[in-house]
């Protein structure tokens, strides 16, 4: 019995150290450029982690069960991979929100990554926030100011820092990350003061603009 179960135990580490041996710790992963857009919209969905010349799919779920497959294709000699897809359109598209995508390899774990889906005939709307690195800050100390544009990020656009109202130095478009929605713009602040900090999220074709409440900033 227990020489079985150490010849289970090495089979299992076997299995699972098997892909090492190219010399690459493999992790895997799924990510999805834009990570949000309109039904009908091509897709780039990429990752790591997988073996060499491994089959891939990547699958689309819509509510419930129902699946789509957006792309395929095999790695060759990389762990990463990469490939194109359009969203669904009508029913098999599924309601407005998060949609589950998934990158499959024969014999290897599922990774499960997601596509937020926007209206056909309107856009996405956004919401945006800032926040201050250093709140109360001192005179000649570097603040860092993050916008975050969300629910969904958009696929494109930029930020506009305003202090007072005025546009910071440099800091008048942004790109906005698409992976996480993010801007940032660094200040440094010659006297002590208070300020009104407000980012602006510009909207671009799929996604609305969307202002923050104003951040105040405190200077000693």
């Amino acid at each position: 019995m227990v020489g079985a179960m150490k010849a289970v135990a090495l089979a299992t580490s076997i299995a699972m150290i098997s892909p090492l041996l190219a010399g690459a710790v493999l992790r895997r992963s799924i990510s999805v450029a834009p990570p949000s857009g309109k039904p009908g919209i091509t897709a780039h969905f990429f990752g790591t982690g997988i073996p060499a010349q491994s089959n891939f799919t990547v699958y689309y779920y819509r509510s419930g069960s129902s699946k789509t497959a957006l792309c395929s294709g095999n790695n060759g000699v990389s762990n990463s991979w990469s490939c194109f897809g359009k969203i669904p359109t009508g029913s098999a598209a599924g309601p407005v929100g998060n949609h589950t995508v998934s990158s499959v390899v024969t014999g290897f774990n599922t990774v499960n990554g997601f596509f937020y889906l926007c209206p056909a005939s309107t856009l996405c709307v956004t919401h945006t926030s800032v926040t201050s690195s250093r709140n109360p800050a001192t005179v000649n100390q570097i603040v860092t100011y993050t916008s975050h544009t969300a629910s969904p990020i958009p696929n494109g656009g930029s930020a506009r820092f305003t202090d007072n109202g005025t546009a910071l130095p440099g800091c008048g478009a942004v790109p906005v990350n698409t992976t996480t929605g993010a801007a940032s713009c660094k200040v440094t602040y010659k006297s002590s003061g208070t300020h009104s900090v407000i980012a602006k999220y510009s909207g671009n074709t799929s996604f609305t603009p969307s202002t923050s409440t104003p951040l105040k900033q405190t200077i000693h």
